[in-house]
């Protein structure tokens, strides 16, 4: 995630980690290690689809309820709706405008 767009996010009320995992089972690593606020997944990961990770997060007690967000260049109107039913409360495509990312986030966390 760009600098400029991490600097403007709220303050983390869990795991403040904003680093991006590599791939979807480094991703499914982190979240059985801490609770975070929100998840941002792509669509295009290695060993996983970013909707087979969104449903396995879905899945989980742990995640279940934690807000999850697709940030991808896939724009393909059947990929936002897999998205949305695989789990995902907001789906924005690149390229974005750091400011209309923030704005997205900040309503996922309730303000």
């Amino acid at each position: 995630m760009p600098s400029a767009v991490r600097t403007r996010l709220p303050p983390a009320r869990h795991h403040p980690d904003r680093s991006p995992a590599a791939e979807s089972i480094e991703a499914l690593a982190r979240v059985d290690e801490a609770r975070f606020d929100l998840i941002i997944t792509g669509v295009v990961m290695s060993r996983m689809t970013g909707h087979e990770l969104v449903r396995e997060l879905r899945g989980r007690p742990d995640t279940a309820r934690t807000p999850i967000m697709y940030l991808t260049a896939r724009s393909e109107p059947e990929h936002v709706a897999e998205g949305y039913a695989a789990g995902a409360n907001d789906y924005m495509v690149k390229p974005f405008d750091p400011i209309e990312l923030v704005a997205h986030v900040r309503a996922l966390l309730g303000g």
